[in-house]
């Protein structure tokens, strides 16, 4: 995130706390009171992500370990390529 983003991200969330009339003891206490909901919003997320109960598609053993050794985004994205690779169809072909 470049500086002008984050400036722009904290002049966005500090808009919801006070307006031009607010004193400088109020806006500190708004901006620690935003920065801690910030950090709260962040720890909720983890946990939900830590929490999240993760089903198996397949008996495949590579899933399973997977399922083990990754974050829940990289599992799900392993699951969708292991079932892609699955799908293929072989055949012999008799010459």
């Amino acid at each position: 995130m470049t500086t002008t983003q984050r400036g722009e991200s904290m002049n966005s969330l500090m808009k919801g706390y006070m307006d031009a009339t607010t004193s400088l003891t109020n806006f500190l206490k708004a901006f620690e009171s935003a920065l801690e909901q910030r950090k709260e919003d962040r720890e909720f997320a983890k946990f939900c992500e830590d929490n999240k109960v993760i089903s198996l598609l397949t008996a495949n053993p590579h899933e399973k370990q997977a399922s083990e050794l990754l974050t829940k985004y990289a599992l799900t994205k392993t699951q969708k390529q292991l079932s892609q690779c699955m799908s293929y169809k072989s055949e012999k072909i008799n010459r």
